[in-house]
């Protein structure tokens, strides 16, 4: 990988046309997670900066990259007739996100309730998302490592739920209740 370039290797890519979608690294949004979850954990003595307050968490804005980078894939395939490649640096996280928002915003499949399972098994759970790193499982314990990221996914789905309710077939308690099941590892995948 080449340095700084967030994630791809030096070589001939002809007739390829190469984005870089400005994404944040897990460590940032690990620290961006733990403000917002600061801010709604404690008590708000001012309710006029409270929106101010979330804005400076920088929550918000990741999200909003995920879900432009997930809508410039879909433009792609959809308008442009495009295959793409999908590659963060390590393959492991902004990859799924990535992945799995083109396909709820190309096909209505994956907003059913068995096309949105379909979809976390096949592109968090068969593609090898460290569920047991990110959600420090078992003793992992490498702090460094957690990160939020299917959280941070789980919200852009949630976003878009809000904008298009009809849309979706899946609810916000799916959504919840597997974010839950990522923390407590109650299943083999997660």
């Amino acid at each position: 990988t080449v340095f700084r370039a967030a994630g791809y290797e030096r070589g001939s890519y002809e007739n390829c046309e190469i984005l870089f979608l400005g994404i944040e690294n897990i460590h940032a949004v690990r620290k961006s997670y733990q403000r917002l979850r600061e801010l709604c954990t404690n008590a708000v003595e001012d309710d006029e900066r409270w929106l101010q307050n979330v804005s400076d968490t920088y929550w918000l804005q990741h999200i909003s990259k995920l879900l432009q980078g997930g809508k410039r894939i879909a433009e792609l395939v959809a308008l442009e007739r495009a295959s793409v490649l999908i590659h963060c640096s390590d393959g492991w996280d902004r990859t799924p996100q990535i992945s799995s928002l083109a396909q709820v915003m190309l096909d209505p499949y994956y907003r059913t309730l068995r096309g949105f399972e379909v979809m976390v098994e096949k592109e968090w759970c068969s593609l090898g998302h460290k569920f047991s790193l990110r959600y420090a499982h078992g003793g992992s314990g490498d702090r460094q490592e957690a990160a939020p990221v299917m959280a941070q996914w789980a919200d852009c789905i949630w976003q878009m739920m809000r904008q298009f309710p009809t849309a979706f077939e899946v609810r916000a308690e799916l959504l919840l209740e597997m974010i839950e099941m990522a923390h407590v590892c109650k299943f083999g995948t997660f």
